[in-house]
């Protein structure tokens, strides 16, 4: 309806004296008034607004974008109804929409770098990450040094991987904000990957002081924590990221993970009440899952513990497959195709580059302690776990049209040579000038063929442990990376078996350059298996290797607590305390024979 012109200017006072309160953050008194004034008008564009701005600000989205939605059919010019319809759909997390009506404030205000800046940002958010590259380098540029745009920017290229680039926006920001917990937060995440442990601690630990109940900064600073072996510590960090948020799963998880600590009475209730809430998706509720088998575990309640850990595989496998008979195909093309013969042909036989350890094997059959072990070295640089093989065998294949290891077969000198350079560039240059480095991914033994092809000087570490211990110790925790064999226990132990056949077949091919290192007797005779370990990686012996556990080194694996401790003989036959439920796993293993 249209206001009369008699009523024009009694409209027009009250619209003002309602906008003077909104201004004066008096938003309640001005809610009111835009609500009268909008059974009065309720088409006009700058009051639809206004309210809607105000709806905005009172946490209404879904209100605000109708409100303001209505004010741009009367006045689809108005680059300001534009933006604050895009910061209505950012909160509503609809970054597509978001993105659109930034887009359209831009059109209309070629210069409004506040807009540039909430693009690049929705369009971060939504996945576009090169496209809000360019906005917000934009934006920058018209508003140097200003806070958002560089959190922004810093955000956007901790996302693309980017992370110096991040370090360096992020520094920028935090020299002027010094309290910018969410700044030193994402500066933390930033220094962290770029490998400088201590400097990203320090930023949590501004985060954390900055903001006491910031619950994702104590989470990051207690995983790191945990890490760099500061394990009561990472545990009170842990307790302090639950108390800012109880709801916080991953906190929960990490608490209840960590070797060292035993779950309180308290704590375990607080899981059980998460849990029977219900209402958490899939990803959430598994990790739940696990913390209460931790939790349940470490109290000594396997089998409630047991059930926990079932719970988590159930809900894991609805979502991911496995293709066991193609896993399969593949290790026995392994062991059909990369012969001696057929990977000397392929290797480059004037290579003597002997820096390359691979120490792989089953997950948690000992990789990450074998690691531990010669990073105390001080002739050997720990790479940790590497997906450069993985990843390189996969571009062969696309580019070859032939499933890897039957392309390695056809791969050119060129394409090797290339390879090799890239395995360098990622796990040998950041090493300087370390006579050897370790590249520690488990998953890496199926991929010896190539690593022999591109350094046929490289040593072989295969890491064995008992299969059941093995196979439990998979089932009672997530591990990163594709192992959806693990949500079924027949399932594990067919892929166990199969390992254990390639494993013979590496035996065979690479001879001495294969050293088989068995947990049980590192753990039971940890000296004279420390000392052949040594030798077969070319090192003479070193005291710090026994006393792996002091050695101070970020660990990024499940296995970062339990590396900090001297060698225990708690996980030899920890499989015997579930045995009740690990039928199918032995009947898979050909263990459930009487002998």
């Amino acid at each position: 309806m249209a206001v009369n012109s008699s009523n024009e200017q009694r409209f027009a006072n009250r619209l003002r004296q309602a906008w003077n309160q909104h201004q004066a953050g008096q938003l309640a008194a001005a809610g009111r008034v835009y609500r009268e004034l909008l059974t009065e008008a309720p088409d006009d564009p700058d009051l639809n607004n206004l309210a809607g701005l105000l709806q905005l600000q009172t946490g209404q989205p879904r209100l605000a974008a109708k409100l303001i939605r209505r004010a741009l059919q009367a006045e689809p010019g108005n680059p300001q109804s534009h933006y604050n319809l895009g910061m209505a759909c950012k909160d509503q997390h609809k970054w597509k929409e978001a993105a659109e009506a930034f887009q359209s404030c831009v059109d209309l205000a070629p210069g409004n770098a506040q807009a540039m800046n909430s693009l690049g940002n929705a369009l971060r958010l939504g996945g576009q990450a090169e496209e809000a590259l360019g906005w917000l380098e934009r934006a920058l540029t018209l508003l140097p040094g200003h806070p958002a745009v560089l959190i922004n920017l810093g955000l956007l290229h901790n996302q693309l991987g980017r992370y110096g680039e991040a370090e360096g926006y992020l520094s920028q920001l935090v020299a002027i904000q010094s309290r910018n917990a969410e700044a030193w937060n994402d500066l933390g995440v930033a220094r962290s990957k770029l490998g400088k442990p201590e400097e990203a601690l320090q930023a949590y630990r501004e985060a954390t002081r900055a903001n006491r109940n910031f619950s994702l900064a104590w989470l990051n600073r207690g995983q790191l924590e945990e890490q760099l072996g500061q394990l009561e510590a990472a545990a009170k960090s842990f307790q302090q990221a639950i108390s800012s948020d109880p709801a916080l799963i991953d906190a929960h998880f990490h608490l209840a993970h960590l070797r060292s600590h035993l779950s309180s009475p308290g704590e375990i209730d607080a899981l059980e009440t998460l849990w029977n809430q219900g209402g958490l998706v899939n990803t959430k509720a598994s990790r739940l899952a696990y913390a209460l088998g931790f939790a349940h575990e470490s109290n000594g309640d396997h089998d409630r513990a047991f059930h926990y850990m079932s719970e988590a595989h159930s809900l894991l496998g609805k979502r991911h497959r496995f293709d066991l008979e193609s896993h399969r195909e593949t290790v026995l093309d392994n062991m059909a195709l990369c012969s001696t013969k057929n990977l000397a042909a392929l290797s480059d036989a004037q290579s003597r580059d002997e820096r390359p350890v691979l120490v792989c094997g089953m997950p948690r059959s000992g990789t990450t302690l074998v690691e531990q072990i010669l990073a105390s070295h001080p002739q050997v640089f720990a790479a940790g776990e590497q997906v450069i093989l993985a990843r390189l065998a996969g571009q062969l294949a696309a580019e070859t049209g032939v499933h890897f290891p039957a392309c390695l077969l056809n791969a050119s000198q060129e394409w090797l040579l290339d390879a090799a350079r890239q395995y360098g560039k990622t796990v040998l240059e950041p090493a300087g000038d370390a006579p050897r480095v370790t590249d520690t991914t488990p998953m890496n033994y199926l991929y010896l063929g190539l690593i022999a092809a591109l350094y046929p000087q490289a040593r072989i570490v295969l890491c064995m442990r008992d299969p059941l211990d093995t196979c439990l110790s998979i089932y009672r925790q997530p591990l990163t990376g594709p192992h959806a064999y693990a949500h079924d226990l027949g399932t594990l132990g067919q892929f166990y078996a199969l390992h254990t056949q390639l494993a013979r077949h590496w035996q065979d091919v690479f001879q001495s350059r294969l050293l088989v290192l068995r947990y049980e007797e590192l753990v039971y005779n940890p000296e004279p298996v420390t000392r052949g370990l040594l030798d077969h990686c070319g090192l003479p012996f070193d005291p710090a290797c026994l006393a792996f556990h002091e050695t101070e080194r970020q660990v990024r694996s499940p296995s970062a607590s339990q590396v900090r401790q001297p060698l225990y003989l708690s996980s030899v036959g920890a499989w015997r305390n579930y045995e009740q439920h690990l039928g199918p796993l032995k009947t898979a293993l050909g263990l459930d024979k009487d002998p």
